[in-house]
């Protein structure tokens, strides 16, 4: 019997070779992408989203379901600038 493949693209960066690139990741177990406070973008296994730190929740994307985990970092810098925006206005 052969194991399910799970595939999901996702875009990746780094800063050495990937930028903005589209990743195409397929594995045994199911995967997500992710975004880092530090930038870097791209595909994990669906459970390193529920450490500590991150957030998983289901997004759009090309491909149907797929799912993403940001670290919380990434959310709270976006929370702050959208009240920020909401100030000047």
């Amino acid at each position: 019997m052969t194991a399910q493949k799970f595939y999901i693209e996702c875009y990746g960066q780094d800063f050495l070779l990937v930028n903005n690139d589209v990743l195409k990741c397929s594995a045994d177990v199911e995967q997500a992408c992710y975004t880092r406070a530090t930038g870097d973008k791209g595909c994990t296994r669906l459970e390193n989203c529920s450490r500590d730190g991150w957030l998983q929740f289901g997004g759009s994307g090309r491909v149907r379901r797929s799912l993403k985990c940001l670290d919380l970092n990434v959310l709270m810098k976006r929370i702050r600038d959208a009240l920020l925006q909401i100030r000047k206005h």
